[in-house]
């Protein structure tokens, strides 16, 4: 990985850093939720779907933001600084919308910093590298999240029997070590000096570059029936005991992290339009496996698929707006797109939770649908 710069190694450790913390965290915050804090099945899909969707929207004033004044660091920095520190808050929580507001600050952070990190990817590296940089940077970041899950399933082996809440607690105390790791290490970051942008071209030229508003149209189509991880996780604990939730989210990042290089490899090959293809046909086998042949046995292997599906599915998009966006302006492009395909995670974990009460079967045939639609609009309607 010699032919990497500087700065995307370093991102990629702090990923590393983030993701042990992070991933302390996800997967048993349902289950905190709803053992210790009885919040209902759709409390938990919209603090998830929060989760997922405000940062991308904070993701698009930062992208735009960062390209404007060309200063990444600081808004980098910044974000990683409030996600670790709002984290200790959820130690003395004790309610669930102590928890919702404590997600959307952490993912306020998240938005604050993703688009600009991933600017100065784009500008670090060769255009022919950047699929190779992404995917190191998810694999170091997927690395992260195989040791936190193991982490807090070691956490949950020793410490479970003895007291369920204080136990949950304790796993969000030992994840801030990490969060503030990697807000240190970023302090070495090298920032090229940027010429200001005007705000208003910067987005009318994201706006008009060519298959930029087909691609944003397509993705959101797809992203309508991908709901978040916490029901798949709820579907997987209708199988398994909770001591086994981490082990599920270690099997994830495995896979994850053994296939995002090589899905980069493959995306820099074959084009981000059939990669892309390739990763909603994973998904939807996997929305298969969870309607028609969920069992304790099976969950493992589909959190596998699930974890190779994000694994080629994180790489792509950045790869295509890297292609048909000036580099520029490539965080507010990334910002924008994030921000507006968030839209639809609401909307996607609210249907989901509606049809939670029709059984799990309903719930994951929907995604199927969508993404059937999303494939053929792809061939239509995006050119490469």
């Amino acid at each position: 990985m010699q032919s990497l710069s500087k700065n995307t190694k370093i991102f990629s450790l702090a990923s590393f850093f983030v993701d042990i913390s992070s991933e302390m965290i996800i997967w048993i915050l349902p289950f905190f939720l709803s053992t210790v804090l009885a919040a209902p099945i759709f409390v938990i899909g919209l603090i998830d779907a929060l989760r997922e969707s405000v940062g991308k929207l904070v993701g698009i004033f930062a992208g735009v933001y960062a390209d404007k004044t060309g200063k990444r660091k600081k808004l980098i920095i910044f974000g990683y600084s409030l996600s670790a520190a709002i984290k200790a808050f959820l130690i003395i929580a004790t309610s669930w919308m102590h928890v919702l507001v404590v997600i959307f600050f952490e993912r306020f952070g998240k938005g604050i910093r993703d688009a600009p990190r991933d600017a100065m990817i784009v500008i670090s590296e060769k255009k022919e590298n950047l699929g190779k940089a992404f995917g190191f940077r998810r694999m170091f970041d997927t690395f992260g999240a195989i040791i936190g899950p193991l982490i807090a399933m070691i956490i949950l082996a020793f410490m479970l029997n003895i007291n369920v809440e204080n136990t949950y607690r304790f796993i969000f105390t030992v994840a801030l070590i990490p969060a503030v790791l990697a807000v240190l290490i970023l302090f070495f970051i090298k920032e090229e000096s940027a010429k200001m942008q005007d705000e208003k071209k910067i987005i009318m030229s994201v706006l008009n570059a060519k298959n930029y508003k087909n691609f944003i149209f397509v993705s959101l189509i797809f992203a309508i029936g991908e709901f978040t991880i916490a029901l798949f996780l709820l579907r997987a604990g209708e199988f398994v005991n909770i001591l086994y939730i981490p082990l599920l989210g270690m099997i994830f990042n495995i896979f994850y992290a053994m296939f995002s290089v090589p899905a980069g490899h493959l995306t820099d090959r074959i084009g981000a339009k059939k990669s892309l293809i390739i990763s909603w046909i994973i998904f939807m086998l996997a929305a298969i496996g969870f309607a028609f042949f969920a069992s304790f046995q099976s969950v493992f292997i589909l959190f596998a698929v699930l974890g190779l599906f994000t694994a080629m599915y994180k790489v792509a998009p950045s790869v295509y707006l890297s292609k048909v966006i000036p580099k520029e302006q490539y965080a507010s492009a990334t910002g924008l797109y994030q921000g507006i395909i968030s839209l639809a995670v609401l909307p996607a974990n609210l249907i989901a939770s509606l049809l939670w009460s029709y059984g799990p079967t309903t719930v994951f045939a929907f995604p199927i649908a969508t993404t059937v639609i999303a494939i053929i609009a792809l061939n239509f309607l995006v050119k490469e």
